[in-house]
Order: C-alpha cells, then structure tokens, then sequence
C-alpha cells in the first residue's frame, strides 16, 4: 500500500474460493460519492485536483488568494459569475512566502479567520513527505465548511525528484484528498526553462517535471503572457477531463491586486468575442455596486471595446441606467 494512500484500500473475502468474493460495483461508487460538481463553473471542480502552472511572477499565489476571496468574502469569480456558497478555505505553504501571502491578505481584505493553516506552527513550510503534515492536511480539510485547499507550490512540497514518476505519490495524496473530502484542491506549480521552440503560450508540454504531474489532475489551468504584453495577460484552461473548457480570462496584477478584463488583443479574436469579453468587463466594473456611466464608457474605450458592444452587453446582462441626483445629475448603472 502506497505511503500516501489517506485511507486503507479493503474489500471482503468470504473465502478462499474466487467464486465466493465479494466484489464492489459502480452501484456501491454511487452510494459513496458525491456527484459532480463546480464550485467556480467550468473552472474549478470539487472532488478533484486542479493544477494552476505558470512563469514565476506570472500572479499564481496572487491568482489563488483571489479565489479565496470568492469563496470567503462571496466577491465575484473572476470571469464576473456570482459564487453560489461561500465557506473556508486551507492554505498550505511550501515555499517561506507566508509574510508576502499575509500582506496581500490584509491589503486586499480577506476574511483572514476563514483560512485554516493546517500546522499547528503557522510559520511552517507543508511537507507531502511527512506523514504528521497529510495527516494534519486531511484534518483540516474535514473540518465542516472547507471548500478549498490550496498547495503553494508543488516544487517546496517534496524532496522526491520532479522529473521522475516518484512525484506521483504526492499528487495521487492530493487526488485522494480531494475525492474522499469532496473539496477542490488547487496545486500551484512551476514551468520548465523556455526552449528555443516554444512560444510564449503555454501547454502541457511546458509544465515541470513527470508527465506523472499532470496525469492525476483533472484541470489544468495556464497563466501566460502569449504576446509578452505589459498589459493584460491571460488565464485559461488548457486540460479538461470533466468538460469544455471555459473562455479564457484576461487578467493584470497591481497595488491594489489582481483584476480581470480583456484578453492580449491578438488572442482576442481566437479565445472569446467582442461581447463576451463586455460581459466579463462589465460584471467587473459593477460587482461592488453602480458606477457612473461615462467612468464605464471612458475605461471600456481604454480596453478596445466599442460602445455599441458595450450597449448591446449592457441589454444582455440586465443592468439598469439611473440618474441620480434630479434631472441635471448624473447617469450611472446598476447591476441587478
């Protein structure tokens, strides 16, 4: 039995006779699982191991405390969908980046009591080669209201070489944990150095270490910047064993954190339309209430959408215009 396996494998033997087995069927798999299910559609599954790769500084840490927020602090996914529970999340820190993680968390407002450290040391790094450390994992993503787990990143977790199938104990740890405590687990990992023939745009191939990494993971997310833009860069799904993936999503880091928009122009055209890429940019801009409606218009000129895309999303999402302040005030728009 593998070192990693969370609970012991055991089926009932009547007797020595073959015939006389009793064996399992997908009958007994139904009464026990859960059925499928996303907590952030199309993006993030429960019961299953999500990997989210990219360069280093490309915003996976800043990307995975941004989900958090939709999970503990109810703010809008980042493709503008409202999530449909809120609960807690685990974070489990593998590289000494808890000063930095705390900071953002208190700059951007988490509801920092909602996020478990599995460790009863806050300041210590998570060992998937320690057995105190799964078994405190496992602890704490039993305890009710856990939604998510979030391993930061794989390449700190394990002294086990990446580039060999030894890495697939700790991830098949992982896959377990999430199938047997129905919650999603996101595991943040690295890219290998650049090679002359690849491009900016980032693939499976890309990713560090085993194939064995990737085989257990249902999802696997990218963040990459395909036309080495100062502007926005992009998120998207590039594996999905569950279903279509979903649009990819604009995004750009700054003081205030991560925000989401419209993708690097040249992708546009290939990854989502005009009037998606409104939608997502509208639900941006009104997720923390009206905003005057000139503001909207100005940014979205800012952002290459056109006006009567924007119009025309505008209907599609239900967003109301408002003046406030008697008929010489302004006109703003609310999100219902």
């Amino acid at each position: 039995m593998s070192e990693y396996t969370i609970f012991p494998e055991s089926h009932s033997v009547l007797s020595s006779n073959p015939n006389s087995i009793q064996f399992r069927t997908f009958e007994d798999l139904d009464d026990k699982l859960m059925p499928m299910e996303w907590i952030w559609p199309n993006w993030l599954p429960r019961g299953f191991l999500t990997i989210l790769a990219g360069e280093s500084g490309a915003g996976k840490s800043a990307l995975a405390l941004r989900l958090i927020m939709s999970i503990t602090n109810g703010k809008l996914w980042p493709d503008g969908t409202f999530p449909q529970e809120n609960g807690l999340a685990v974070w489990c820190e593998t590289e000494a980046s808890q000063s930095l993680n705390l900071e953002r968390a208190k700059k951007w407002g988490l509801d920092m009591k909602k996020i478990i450290l599995p460790l009863d040391d806050a300041t210590e790094d998570i060992s998937l080669d320690n057995e105190i450390h799964r078994n405190l994992m496992v602890s704490a993503a039993s305890l009710p209201g856990v939604m998510l787990l979030v391993v930061d990143s794989l390449s700190g977790s394990s002294r086990k070489d990446e580039n060999t199938t030894k890495m697939l104990g700790p991830i098949k740890f992982l896959a377990q944990l999430a199938r047997d405590k129905n919650i999603a687990v996101l595991l943040i990992h690295h890219l290998r150095k650049k090679g002359e023939k690849d491009t900016n745009s980032v693939d499976l191939e890309r990713l560090r270490g085993s194939s064995s990494i990737v085989q257990t993971a249902r999802v696997v997310w990218a963040m990459d910047n395909p036309n080495n833009s100062t502007g926005y860069k992009r998120l998207r799904g590039i594996k999905s064993n569950l279903g279509k993936l979903a649009p990819a999503i604009g995004y750009i880091i700054d003081d205030l954190g991560i925000s989401f928009g419209s993708l690097p122009i040249t992708e546009q055209s290939e990854k989502t339309s005009a009037k998606e890429d409104a939608h997502i940019f509208l639900r941006r801009m009104l997720e923390s209430g009206p905003r005057d409606a000139q503001e909207i218009l100005a940014e979205a000129k800012q952002n290459g959408i056109a006006e009567r895309t924007l119009n025309a999303a505008k209907s599609e999402l239900g967003i109301r215009s408002e003046r406030e302040g008697g008929p010489n005030g302004k006109w703003v728009w609310h999100l219902e």
